[in-house]
């Protein structure tokens, strides 16, 4: 290559340079060079620029496919050439490329990932063929919005009346104590998930039989074992044949092995027997022949082309039949979409599993759908920014002769490109992520893109759209300037006057980003203030245990040989009853009267009653407030005492002293039948506490002895020791073999399990903080894109600036002005959104925080540190740069 006799223009050369392969640039630049330099001698530098700018034309590629255009290797060529353009952009702007890519990516990997989340919560019971012909019959409770998700056993009769029901089953479960009896040495086992139903099971639920036949239940003796269960109860032995004992006299055989219940069923079962089995084992005919009692769970199945408004009028107007009017006006039989059950029943109470919120759905979805948008506003706004700096480009492609067409398809197809691309990116990132998504969402996602076609489609859409819109302005707007013009450089203030576009690209970014941090905060500060807040009773060092069932007085007795034992042990102050669990509900939902109550009790006023030992109040460290708790030493404690909450002796009119003395009784009552009916003598009152979640309002409530006559109703053991948690649990687990050597001993810390109530807050708690960082991360990773590119506009603007005297600080506060404003703009947004939506929130629960404005000022304070570290880094480096070099520069 000779060499010149000066400097052609540099950005001719860096055209050849980004657009010719190496070998026709060798050749073009060899031959150009020693052109010009002859040029310059005969006509001067400023003809020899042009004639050099004119023959740099000439060789330009596009020209020369511009000329072939019509032969059959021309789509082959521009195809490569579009690729080959894209790919030296990606390894010139390297960095501007790699934070597209980047933030993108996380954008979809988040996405993703909540997406998943959300479409298994919405599947729950979509499995059954015929899920949405399947509802559950619920007892609307008149005037409070609240239901019973059970039922009585003898609603099946007016049901089975109804024309438009093909099916009704009854569905029952309890926990349950189960042995095999081929084994000696084999324990009885406490089986939480032990199911009654009727014999037409499996005509409304699409639970799979691996062996035996669908009429099993149709048997008051057979019983149906899951897969996992006949594995975990016979091992490798065969199932069918073998005799198990639940409780302590009633035998089953096994004759049926059905596939485990999928993980999105609200309902998930170990065993199943008939309702047949459960008369004998219950051994009481009250439920099955009330309409009222909440034991069990009814499911309907209509017939097709039947709709449910319509059944739901027929339910009521049968059941008043039976019934009578006054008292179905008070529980009303609703029909439940069986597809509903999972999200929509934060209001019915005794429900088979826990179970999630359609709220949370909503704000998870929200979370995905904003951290997408910011990543694909991330994208467009950096691809606005750098189309500015490829218009000298176009003019360059257009003075060659490429058309719009070309250029069109250039621009999108490398938007489309680098859209592609980070799908790919994001996709892969979310499979390697996932494991830690499900431990942190308590879930067992996956990702199968084949099985979720329906899934992915329409991400691949939103990421196509992006590429899209990202590349159609520069497609568009820059495809459409004059060639002249661009190469005259008058093009730069008219695409540069269009930044409003961006500038409210960034304000929708962190309106996001705001409301996200502030929703965090008020959903840590009322997770703080659940687990902070005092019940009202002592949780802590506290162990639950479940009792054995009670079924003769051999049993009673040996409960209280067993609290004896337990109360001997060291560090074991306090053993009691009870038959709900402290801070697990109220007890049970009863009817009252009150001797001296002067006001008429309404049929839907309620109370709850619930049945304790004798050092119930003393081991909870509940204050008395009037009068004295259950005593040993008063023989008619156990038959003839109550105990009220200041709640319940308000509710009945009385003050602390002088509801004492009163008689309460309590009862279920019912077309002539009265079940459960106790009554007492009011001996204490006790202050409020919280005896069931924080969602709900304190209720009234009347205590009565689970002691003597009374045992039956003991569910759990109450132990309050001190020390070495192993060593307690140990020494009870010695005295429990004492006592119940064929009996495992199951114990669980109390304030661990209350925390557990609260999972579903937690985990969205949990949730909100991770994808509010990776929002910011996102936010910023554009925003540290734009700052670049604005930095590096800017460079001679701040070279004469530092030249005329302009300190850092100064630069630095000019360069994040604009900034500042935006931001605080987003903050104006962001403060009612945030505010509106998790009021919201708040209102599910019955005591919460209140939304103070301080939380907001933190959340803008957080975004705008974040934002303004991420401009300032780039301001500095362009605010330190030595003048000189950056006019030479220029």
């Amino acid at each position: 290559m000779s060499k010149k006799a000066s400097n052609p223009p540099r950005w001719a050369d860096r055209l050849l340079e980004n657009f010719c392969n190496p070998q026709l640039l060798e050749e073009v630049q060899g031959d150009l060079y020693e052109l010009y330099s002859e040029w310059v001698t005969e006509y001067g530098e400023q003809k020899a620029n042009r004639l050099y700018l004119f023959h740099t034309l000439k060789f330009f590629r596009p020209f020369a496919l511009r000329r072939n255009k019509h032969s059959n290797t021309y789509p082959t060529m521009m195809l490569k050439h579009y690729f080959t353009t894209a790919y030296r952009n990606l390894m010139k702007h390297k960095s501007f490329s790699f934070i597209n890519i980047a933030g993108l990516a996380l954008g979809i990997t988040c996405f993703t990932l909540i997406a998943l989340y959300v479409r298994y919560e919405l599947s729950f019971d979509r499995f059954h063929p015929d899920a949405d012909r399947v509802y559950r019959v619920i007892q609307q409770k008149a005037g409070d919005g609240d239901a019973f998700s059970r039922t009585g056993g003898a609603h099946i009769t007016p049901l089975q009346e109804i024309a438009e029901l093909e099916e009704v089953v009854r569905l029952y479960r309890t926990p349950i104590e189960v042995q095999r009896l081929d084994d000696a040495q084999a324990e009885r086992l406490n089986e939480e998930q032990f199911y009654f139903a009727d014999s037409n099971f499996f005509d409304v639920f699409n639970f799979r039989l691996l062996r035996g036949e669908a009429n099993i239940l149709a048997s008051p003796s057979a019983v149906i074992l899951t897969e996992s269960t006949a594995q975990r109860y016979f091992g490798d032995q065969d199932p069918l044949g073998q005799t198990i004992r639940i409780g302590d006299s009633l035998s089953l055989e096994v004759q049926g092995v059905m596939e485990d219940s999928p993980n999105n069923s609200h309902f998930s079962m170990d065993f199943l027997t008939s309702i047949a089995a459960l008369k004998q084992y219950y051994n009481n005919p009250g439920p099955f022949e009330s309409y009222w009692w909440p034991w069990l769970w009814t499911y309907v199945k209509l017939q097709p082309g039947a709709e449910a408004a319509a059944v739901n009028s027929q339910i009521v107007k049968a059941v008043e039949k039976y019934r009578g009017a006054d008292v179905a006006r008070n529980f009303i039989p609703q029909l439940q979409p069986l597809t509903d059950i999972h999200l929509y029943s934060t209001n019915t109470t005794s429900d088979p599993s826990a179970n999630s919120d359609i709220t949370y759905v909503a704000i998870f979805s929200a979370i995905s759908l904003l951290i997408l948008l910011i990543a694909c506003i991330n994208f467009t706004n950096l691809s606005l920014a750098r189309s500015v700096k490829r218009a000298k480009e176009v003019g360059i492609r257009k003075a060659a002769g490429a058309g719009r067409g070309m250029l069109m398809r250039q621009f999108l197809g490398e938007s489309f490109l680098l859209s592609i691309l980070a799908l790919t990116i994001g996709l892969l990132l979310a499979e390697l992520l996932l494991p830690y998504f499900n431990d942190l969402a308590y879930r067992d996602l996956e990702i199968a893109i084949l099985n979720q076609l329906p899934f992915w489609l329409p991400l691949l859409g939103v990421v196509m759209l992006t590429g899209l819109l990202a590349g159609s302005y520069p497609a568009w707007i820059l495809s459409g300037l004059q060639a002249a013009r661009v190469l005259k450089g008058r093009v730069g203030q008219k695409l540069g006057s269009r930044q409003w576009l961006q500038q409210g690209l960034v304000v929708f970014q962190f309106v996001a980003s705001i409301a996200l941090i502030a929703g965090t905060l008020i959903a840590y500060q009322q997770l703080t203030f659940l687990r902070e807040t005092s019940l009202g009773f002592e949780k802590e060092q506290i162990l639950t245990i479940p009792a054995p069932q009670i079924s003769s007085t051999e049993q009673v007795e040996k409960i209280a040989a067993l609290e004896q034992k337990f109360s001997q042990l060291a560090g074991v102050s306090s053993v009691s009853r009870a038959y709900v669990r402290p801070g697990f509900g109220h007890g049970m939902d009863r009817a009252y009267e009150v001797e001296g109550l002067t006001e008429e009790i309404a049929p839907e006023d309620r109370v709850s009653r619930q049945h304790i030992g004798y050092d119930y109040f003393n081991l909870l460290d509940i204050p008395l407030v009037s009068g004295r708790t259950l005593s040993a030493e008063s023989g008619a404690d156990a038959t003839d005492a109550v105990i009220l909450t200041e709640a319940a002796a308000k509710n009945f009119g009385f003050t602390p002293e002088t509801a004492l003395g009163k008689k309460v009784r309590t009862y279920v009552y019912e077309n002539g039948q009265t079940y459960g009916d106790l009554t007492g003598t009011v001996i204490g009152v006790v202050k409020d506490h919280h005896s069931a979640s924080m969602k709900e309002r304190i209720a009234p409530m009347v205590f009565m002895s689970s002691e003597g006559a009374y045992s039956s109703y003991t569910r759990h053991l109450l132990v309050k020791a001190g020390g070495s948690p192993q060593q307690v649990l140990s020494s009870l687990e010695d005295a429990w073999k004492d006592v119940f050597p064929d009996r495992p001993l199951v114990a669980s810390y109390l304030d661990a399990e209350l925390e557990m109530r609260y999972q579903a807050e937690q985990r969205l708690g949990d949730i909100m903080i991770t994808f509010s960082v990776l929002a910011i991360l996102i936010a910023c990773l554009g925003l540290y894109g734009l700052a670049s590119y604005l930095a590096e506009r800017r460079t001679k603007e701040m070279g004469i600036r530092k030249t005329l005297g302009a300190s850092v600080q100064q630069l630095l506060l000019l360069f994040n002005q604009d900034f500042l404003r935006l931001i605080g703009i987003a903050f104006i947004i962001a403060i009612p959104i945030a505010w509106y939506a998790m009021d919201r929130w708040l209102q599910d629960f019955a005591y919460h925080v209140s939304i103070g404005p301080i939380i907001f000022v933190v959340a803008g304070l957080l975004c705008l540190s974040i934002a303004m570290l991420t401009v300032s880094y780039q301001a500095l480096r362009t605010a330190q740069v030595n003048p000189v070099d950056s006019l030479r520069n220029e």
